[in-house]
């Protein structure tokens, strides 16, 4: 079973706790030598911020493997970017509970080329009921320009503890 670092002192309620999270989340890697632990591992996250107005900023380097026959990131790839950003914002929103993707929403702008370094994602919660959540994403490329917009719904699982 992956291991999912959680402290279980933060207060996830607040926009605070919920920061001092999300950073701990994404930052996790795999022992060296070891495979990732995770699906969001794999793509190397960088926590960039989580805002007072509950933004998660990300950023995502680009990679080879990620690239289709034509030197642009693979649809799918960018589709998975934005799931595995929502994913952990909503984890940690859910009180770090079980949560899973219903269905998402991808519009997809411009595309990522080869040249990019880097990717940038902007999540937000747009509700948070007792089952489930909905939010939005943007994702921009390297010089800022809005490339994918997204939004989902995520269930809240019932914990198998």
């Amino acid at each position: 079973m992956a291991f999912i670092p959680v402290d279980t002192s933060l207060d996830l309620t607040t926009a605070e706790g919920r920061r001092s999270q999300l950073r701990a989340l994404l930052g996790s890697r795999a022992e060296k030598g070891m495979l990732p632990k995770g699906d969001i591992e794999v793509l190397e996250p960088e926590f960039i911020e989580y805002t007072d107005n509950e933004e998660l900023i990300v950023e995502i380097p680009i990679k080879e493997w990620q690239l289709n026959g034509v030197d642009n990131v693979q649809g799918g790839i960018l589709g998975y970017m934005i799931d595995c950003v929502f994913g952990s914002m909503s984890f940690v929103i859910s009180g770090c509970s079980p949560v899973g993707t219903v269905d998402m929403t991808s519009n997809y702008l411009r595309p990522i080329t080869a040249d990019e370094q880097k990717v940038t994602i902007h999540a937000k919660i747009i509700t948070n009921s007792k089952r489930v959540m909905h939010a939005s994403a943007q994702l921009y490329n390297s010089k800022g320009k809005l490339a994918v917009t997204a939004s989902t719904n995520i269930m809240k699982l019932e914990s198998k503890k």
